[in-house]
């Protein structure tokens, strides 16, 4: 009677589960289309960060099938918003307050001590509130409305995130 009652439970735990929805480029999905020129140009990226911006979309590479895949907030059941203020960014995460970290807008070299050609190129530096210390850095390229944030460049596991200005 026991394993029987443990059968139906493990039934109904696993046809419970909700599967987490992935698109990938084979199906119906239209990627955004980014109507601006993203720039890589750090006075640009610093006149253009200030504001919130709305997480729409992230492109990821799958290695093991050579194809896309898409995450938008409607695949994954939630909303993110990031909100630079002064030196300040707040991450939201369906509106609620997630975290919050200073920022600067540096060229990679300046973070990396490297002297390759992307080096040259302007990233997001996250530091900690309650130390000072460097969190994090992610590669950019923005337009007055929109924003790449290339973590495929700086993270085995995100790809670039697309966010659009509210």
């Amino acid at each position: 009677m026991k394993l029987y009652l443990l059968l139906i439970s493990i039934f109904f735990g696993i046809s419970c589960c909700k599967k987490k929805e992935i698109i990938d480029e084979n199906e119906t999905y239209k990627p955004v289309q980014v109507n601006c020129i993203l720039s890589k140009n750090l006075d640009s990226a610093k006149l253009y960060i200030a504001g919130a911006w709305n997480w729409v979309e992230e492109k990821r590479v799958d290695r093991r099938q050579q194809k896309f895949i898409y995450l938008t907030p409607q695949t994954e059941g939630y909303s993110l918003v990031m909100n630079f203020r002064n030196d300040t960014v707040r991450f939201f995460r369906n509106n609620q307050i997630d975290s919050v970290y200073t920022y600067k807008i540096l060229l990679q070299h300046e973070i990396t001590g490297t002297n390759y050609p992307e080096d040259q190129e302007p990233a997001l530096v996250f530091y900690r509130l309650y130390d000072g210390l460097r969190s994090g850095y992610v590669p950019l390229k923005i337009c007055e409305n929109y924003l790449l944030l290339q973590h495929q460049y700086v993270s085995s596991v995100v790809g670039g995130r697309i966010w659009k200005k509210q």
